[in-house]
């Protein structure tokens, strides 16, 4: 299975079509289903098609079909984005496909340049992941699928900014201002990837497996929390999407068609959560998004105001 769905062959066309016609290009053009980067001592460059790193790469995902399915719908969503007119907030990055920078930090890579095959291209994101050979991915991969779930948000125009901290135990601290639902988002991802893992996967998921327990066990529904601290917390939005992606009925309104149809069937509950985010300011908490995913999705208006009322001291969703 590859992860990112669509011709292998797109993103070299449009490399060529907007070079003939001698526009800027913010295309990293590959046949490859995703792009590799890594750090030279000049700066960021993407791997050549011929490098060995892409097939250890595409080897591993057709064995973790969980990660392949969210790499695909990080691409689908720039499907999306492209088909229901709707503008990604990181518009050059959501030209390429998934931009994988090897041997970094885990998390988002922010306002990067990258020497491409042709040419360099400045991207406003790409996804971070702390080792260099993509055979070895194991146990980075439950971090590069939180990874995922935060560019998902901040494609909708979410804020980002990097925890100080990466322990599970750090999700119900305080988020950078800003970026709590990203943070909220990755967290819930990270969740359901390592849910889907089978028995006996690959070893080095005991962090992420902690945060699982957290997440499943509702350890922030219910708690006594100030106001404040319910709307800062990336736990307590983390939780709220887990219940969202888990418990989210099928069905949309028809007006918003042509964002769905880029989704399958699956993906729908992530395709709603993207949605609403772009919808929000770039500052907004979990109380605003469940007040306007009520709007959005009426026929889910009941199940906003479950979780809304599962939060200490907060109002109904209207």
């Amino acid at each position: 299975m590859t992860s990112c769905h669509s011709v292998a062959r797109f993103a070299v066309v449009l490399a060529l079509v907007v070079a003939l016609l001698g526009c800027s290009v913010y295309v990293l053009p590959t046949a490859h289903p995703c792009v590799l980067v890594e750090q030279r001592d000049d700066g960021y460059a993407q791997l050549p098609e011929d490098d060995p790193r892409y097939a250890a790469l595409e080897a591993y995902l057709a064995e973790d079909e969980p990660l392949a399915r969210l790499l695909n719908v990080y691409e689908r969503t720039m499907a999306a984005f492209s088909a229901s007119g709707l503008r990604p907030a990181a518009a050059r990055a959501a030209d390429n496909r998934a931009v994988l920078v090897l041997g970094q930090q885990a998390g988002l890579v922010t306002d990067i340049c990258v020497q491409g095959l042709y040419d360099q291209v400045c991207l406003e994101l790409a996804l971070g992941v702390p080792i260099t050979d993509p055979a070895m991915l194991a146990p980075a991969a439950p971090q590069l699928a939180r990874a995922v779930g935060q560019a998902l948000l901040v494609l909708a125009g979410q804020g980002y900014g990097p925890s100080p901290c990466s322990e599970p135990a750090c999700d119900g601290l305080p988020s950078p201002p800003g970026s709590v639902l990203t943070q909220g988002l990755g967290i819930a991802l990270e969740t359901i990837y390592c849910q889907d893992l089978e028995a006996g996967s690959p070893p080095g998921l005991a962090a992420a497996g902690a945060c699982a327990h957290l997440i499943k066990g509702e350890g922030y529904r219910g708690t006594e929390m100030s106001p404040a601290d319910v709307v800062q917390s990336p736990g307590v939005a983390g939780t709220v999407f887990y219940q969202l992606l888990s418990e989210a009925p099928t069905g949309y309104p028809q007006r918003f068609m042509l964002w769905f149809a880029n989704y399958d069937p699956q993906d729908e509950a992530l395709a709603k959560i993207v949605l609403v985010a772009r919808r929000l300011g770039c500052r907004a908490t979990i109380v605003d998004f469940l007040g306007a995913y009520g709007t959005t999705f009426p026929g889910e208006r009941a199940l906003a105001r479950e979780l809304l009322a599962a939060l200490p001291s907060m109002t109904e969703v209207p």
